[in-house]
């Protein structure tokens, strides 16, 4: 019997959940590097901007891998 967490829709909608606001974030960053000024890039601020939107790409990558594992886990028993 197949269960609600080997499904390929389960893993599909948890993947969104991570990649979606991470793209969000990122998208942000990367707007404000092309709309900042000069000398806004240099900021404390738009740095700290950066560093989060980076290290929430590396959680959500992290995260992916994690849920292929236990998704393909599920799977072989």
């Amino acid at each position: 019997m197949k269960t609600l967490r080997n499904t390929p829709w389960l893993l599909g909608a948890q993947l969104a959940c991570l990649i979606v606001p991470a793209a969000l974030n990122i998208g942000g960053a990367a707007q404000a590097w092309v709309h900042g000024a000069p000398e806004a890039l240099m900021s404390g601020s738009f740095q700290l901007r950066i560093l989060v939107a980076l290290l929430h790409a590396a959680v959500v990558m992290a995260g992916v891998f994690i849920l292929l594992a236990i998704h393909r886990r599920g799977l072989q028993s």
